[in-house]
């Protein structure tokens, strides 16, 4: 039998998909910094594929990728699963800018991260060890 997969709190069934938010600390005005998460349990067993863009805040073409996928891709005709991140540097995209504004780091280049670290550190870390060391396969869109 197929299993449930999870990211941090996001539990997609076996042919289902789920949408969710991983906390990734707090913005300027004290509120909570989101993740957005994306999971596609197909109904037949195969690979994880991880799948992340927008670690730079300003590369956006990846977006539009991702939701094409996510408009495309049926659970039910999937062998494995996708875990997608659509916007992995959260600080800096609603910066518009490059590097997290919290620490002037890009984030792809901080992985597998430090859970003690700076801020792009302590989110890559939590991306890494809930979601991409789950994954055969991973896809950095830039």
């Amino acid at each position: 039998m197929k299993s449930t997969l999870k990211v941090g709190k996001i539990e997609a069934k076996p042919g289902t998909v789920e949408y969710g938010f991983m906390d990734a600390g707090e913005m300027q005005d004290g509120s909570t910094a989101k993740i957005p998460v994306a999971l596609i349990n197909g109904s037949q067993h195969g690979d994880i594929l991880y799948l992340q863009s927008v670690s730079d805040g300003n590369e956006l073409n990846g977006v539009a990728v991702v939701h094409h996928i996510l408009n495309t891709i049926k659970p039910d005709e999937l062998k494995g699963a996708l875990i997608i991140i659509p916007i992995v540097n959260v600080f800096a995209f609603f910066s518009k800018q490059t590097y997290n504004p919290a620490d002037n780091k890009k984030m792809n280049r901080c992985f597998p991260g430090d859970n003690k670290g700076t801020s792009s550190q302590r989110i890559s870390h939590k991306i890494f060890h809930q979601a991409v060391l789950q994954a055969k396969y991973c896809i950095d869109l830039h």
